[in-house]
């Protein structure tokens, strides 16, 4: 089939501010579009209705965020290149994103279809947030050059990380205009933040002084951690995770005795409920699965790895409406 790819470039700097100690720069955007004949779609079902999916040409696509309209937001690898580029895919079409000639990623898509991640200029990792063809660049204060926006509500409120000079990960929001530094009590890091499209439910990674994984929930104020029984680590480094209008949150665990992968890692997918009940949830017959994020559907993206250590993006469409979830429209 034919798939339309635009890339997105950038063309001029409009402006600058910075609320709350957190730095912010805007840039105008022009899209132009390119066409790429026989992309290639790979569907595959087995009762979940799982569907494969590659950016063409790329050694690696990652799917990270999905909207509740099946809008996918991640990043991808070409062989042989270092460079990592954005992308947002709906229905068979790409759209490429490249905001640098390093590392772009898209790490959050909203129900309007603004979307946030991480762009590299240098050595400096810049958080940003697009809506609208306007850019806006966010670095975090006390950074030391690495802050990524990871969720975005309809709202436009926004949650993220950033690094502090001592090495340390912290979480942040910014909710009603209001910036916030979120840190699990107790823990050195914050390894993962994810928000829901309504901005009710946060939730994340924190790391123990042990350097142990755990998942985390933020309201109101308060702390709740939790753990998939048995879990050496509940969550991973690359901070993947996600969770919906219904709190119910995804995303990956190890067990002490999963074998590292040859792609150098290793786990499983979870599911947790808005109840706090934790199950697995891995792609068919793959060694590894990170499950990055769920929409109101029960939809649920991620990237998997096979035995060869070769990795794919995948969409899984919920297989059943059980009262919590509001039908879906198909695939995305």
């Amino acid at each position: 089939m034919s798939t339309i790819w635009r890339i997105i470039a950038v063309v001029a700097a409009v402006a600058s501010s910075s609320p709350a100690g957190f730095a912010q720069s805007a840039a105008v955007l022009a899209l132009r579009t390119v066409d790429f004949e026989n992309a290639v779609q790979m569907p595959n079902s087995t009762g979940t209705e799982f569907n494969i999916f590659e950016v063409p040409g790329s050694q690696d696509t990652r799917p990270v965020a999905v909207n509740d309209r099946g809008l996918i937001g991640g990043l991808y690898l070409k062989p042989g290149s270092p460079m990592r580029h954005g992308f947002l895919y709906n229905r068979g079409r790409f759209t490429l994103v490249d905001f640098s000639t390093s590392y772009t990623n898209v790490y959050a898509v909203n129900n309007k279809g603004e979307f946030g991640g991480r762009y590299d200029t240098g050595v400096i990792a810049h958080g940003y947030v697009y809506s609208n063809g306007l850019l806006t660049t966010i670095d975090a204060p006390d950074s030391d050059g690495f802050t990524v926006v990871t969720g975005i509500t309809d709202g436009g409120d926004i949650v993220g990380r950033f690094r502090s000079a001592d090495g340390r990960t912290h979480g942040f929001a910014r909710i009603g205009g209001v910036w916030s530094v979120i840190d699990y009590p107790g823990g050195i890091g914050v390894e993962g933040m994810a928000i829901d499209s309504k901005g009710r439910h946060i939730a994340g990674f924190w790391t123990d002084p042990g350097r142990r994984l755990h998942g985390f929930t933020y309201e109101a104020g308060a702390y709740t951690s939790f753990d998939v029984s048995g879990a050496q680590d509940t969550g991973s480094v690359a901070g993947a995770i996600g969770v919906n209008k219904h709190a119910e949150i995804v995303g990956a665990f190890t067990l002490p005795t999963d074998p590292i992968n040859s792609c150098g890692c290793a786990g499983h997918g979870f599911i947790r409920d808005d109840e706090g009940g934790l199950k697995a949830f891995d792609f068919p017959g793959s060694a590894v699965t990170f499950n990055t994020s769920i929409n109101k559907h029960g939809d649920i993206v991620g990237l998997f790895y096979d035995s060869a250590g070769v990795g794919r993006g995948f969409f899984a469409r919920a297989g059943s409406e059980d009262g919590a979830h509001e039908k879906g429209n198909g695939k995305p």
